[in-house]
């Protein structure tokens, strides 16, 4: 019912004109603004951009303005491309799209869900019947058993189930498949093998059976979370992933879930204290050479490691979040155990994933933006996204090198030849700052108008989708 409101507005809106119908033409001519092409050469300042449908046709001084153009006067300005998040978990997209879109998110790569909805979600959009950013998405997780979300799991026990699952998801057009914590060691190794002869990436998490070099090695084309780094990267890490490995699927024995955080913050800290530059050094060029890419999500460190602090849990972004999530984060014992041991591991985690993020980066390691919004509590569609971007930054990569996390780098990963960058011939999804972005980060936060497959969408009408998404999270 949601989204059959969320397209009556979207029509009403346009048939009444709140959007600039000259903006909606079909050439689109920015004047004088400074475009940050994320390629990584100097800004270019006082240009003229002219968009033709959805394409960029022109970069240059003093463009003559075609017949029945829109002219937005950009001077002062900053151009840069349409971001990506990717990690992100859409579960109502009424709620998930208008955010993405208010914030410069113009496409996502969705990393779970309820299969049925993303698939019509993904039709709806490459149609042109649903407005928001262009969704690349996996099917059900593939997992072992016990699956840890058995709700949007293929459930894999042996080779030929491997084998079989990755066909199937293949066959039903998914754009790659994502792999779980506990997927065997045998089944992981036929599933790399398959994906490969079938021509699917595959991607996720690293499953406790195999370690961050041997999923590196098979082929996993990302990483997600730093997922088994730190393992590899300790010198007495190996016996924490055997622990948890030797857990999977058995019950707890009594008082074991009392002393949960007590053992969560016994590893963080104890992995935290053997951090081993040569075997990090090693594990990154290996990194390097195999051309896995990482995706910190260092908004989730940063949220783990806030226990505690009143102004994550009465974050004014709270109102864009749906009732039964915020119910949900309320109760999430992971943000909200304040035993002074866990805490302190929360905390001494986040440094040691930032450290890890900059050792890594430094060592030629690639690198995607991306939140695990709707993963995670507290983290916002779209929002956190620009939270991510800092958090790189403090990390150690310059604001051109965060930019292009979520732009350039993105486009590459997934193989998008038109997209990620600002040169002619290029997709037209672009956002237009108030502020720049190199001399600032935060400055990506100040959007003025954004440009989704050329059509131009100003602050007014970014507004109305944080109104709509608002009134759907009520």
């Amino acid at each position: 019912m949601r989204h059959l409101i969320w397209r009556f507005l979207f029509l009403a809106i346009l048939l009444a004109g709140t959007w600039k119908s000259n903006a909606q033409s079909s050439l689109i001519l920015l004047r004088r603004v400074t475009v940050i092409d994320a390629a990584g050469g100097p800004a270019r300042r006082n240009v003229d951009v002219l968009i033709r449908g959805d394409h960029i046709e022109r970069i240059a001084r003093g463009i003559s303005a075609p017949s029945g153009a829109a002219i937005i006067q950009a001077g002062g300005k900053f151009l840069i491309p349409g971001l990506w998040d990717m990690h992100v978990h859409i579960w109502d997209a009424d709620l998930a799209l208008p955010l993405f879109l208010a914030n410069g998110v113009t496409g996502v790569r969705n990393m779970g869900g309820h299969p049925d909805d993303l698939k019509r979600w993904r039709m709806e959009l490459r149609e042109g019947r649903r407005l928001g950013p262009q969704l690349i998405a996996c099917g059900p997780v593939v997992d072992g058993p016990p699956p840890i979300h058995p709700d949007h799991a293929v459930v894999v026990e042996n080779a030929t189930d491997a084998r079989s699952a990755v066909d199937h998801l293949r066959l039903q057009g998914w754009d790659f498949i994502k792999v779980y914590d506990n997927v065997p060691r045998n089944a992981y190794f036929a599933l790399a093998a398959e994906a490969k002869k079938d021509g699917i990436p595959f991607a996720g998490h690293v499953p406790l059976a195999v370690t961050a070099r041997e999923a590196s090695d098979a082929g996993q084309k990302s990483i997600e979370h730093l997922e088994g780094v730190a393992y590899v990267i300790s010198s007495v890490g190996d016996q924490f992933r055997q622990d948890r490995l030797a857990r999977i699927g058995k019950p707890p024995q009594p008082g074991e879930m009392m002393k949960l955080p007590l053992r969560i913050g016994n590893e963080l800290n104890t992995l935290r204290d053997t951090y081993d530059v040569n075997r990090a050094a090693d594990l990154f060029a290996d990194f390097k050479r195999n051309g896995t890419w990482q995706v910190p999500t260092l908004s989730v460190a940063r949220v783990y490691a806030s226990i505690g602090n009143a102004a994550v849990y009465q974050d004014e972004r709270l109102r864009y979040a749906a009732r039964q999530e915020r119910d949900s984060w309320e109760r999430n014992p992971i943000v909200h155990i304040e035993i002074a041991k866990y805490v302190e591991g929360r905390k001494r985690s986040l440094e040691e994933t930032m450290r890890i993020t900059r050792e890594a980066h430094n060592a030629g390691v690639p690198f995607l933006a991306g939140t695990d919004s709707g993963g995670v509590p507290y983290l916002y569609y779209g929002f956190s996204l620009h939270d991510e971007l800092a958090l790189l930054v403090k990390a150690g990569f310059t604001p051109m090198e965060a930019l292009q996390a979520a732009t350039r780098n993105a486009a590459q990963f997934l193989g998008l030849n038109d997209s990620g960058t600002i040169e002619v011939g290029k997709h037209a999804d672009l956002v237009l700052l108030t502020a720049d972005p190199l001399a600032d980060i935060h400055n990506t936060r100040k959007i003025e108008a954004v440009i989704v497959g050329g059509r131009f969408y100003d602050r007014g009408n970014l507004n109305e989708f944080l109104s709509d998404a608002e009134r759907t999270a009520r």
